[in-house]
């Protein structure tokens, strides 16, 4: 899946000595359709965000090899997708 960035927004973490995380929210190009993921500093898929994440202006960042799955939420990108940058 291909999707252009929306925006990123930082949150501390609730627990005590815990690392920042993220929610990054996205449409998809082709639909137009909404989602979102969740990616934490200290977690080993940071790596795969952190250009999103630092870029000065994310939004408007195109990205693909996303994939989403279900969770008892509704359905989500996969923060464990291999993400690339493509614009």
């Amino acid at each position: 899946m291909e999707a252009e960035v929306l925006k990123v927004q930082r949150h501390e973490s609730k627990y005590k000595g815990a690392s920042d995380f993220y929610f990054i929210f996205m449409k998809e190009l082709v639909t137009g359709k909404s989602f979102r993921t969740c990616v934490g500093v200290d977690y080993r898929n940071f790596y795969k965000w952190s250009p999103v994440i630092n870029a000065d202006n994310p939004r408007g960042v195109k990205l693909r090899g996303l994939r989403t799955k279900q969770t008892p939420k509704g359905i989500i990108v996969d923060a464990d997708s291999c993400v690339e940058v493509i614009q």
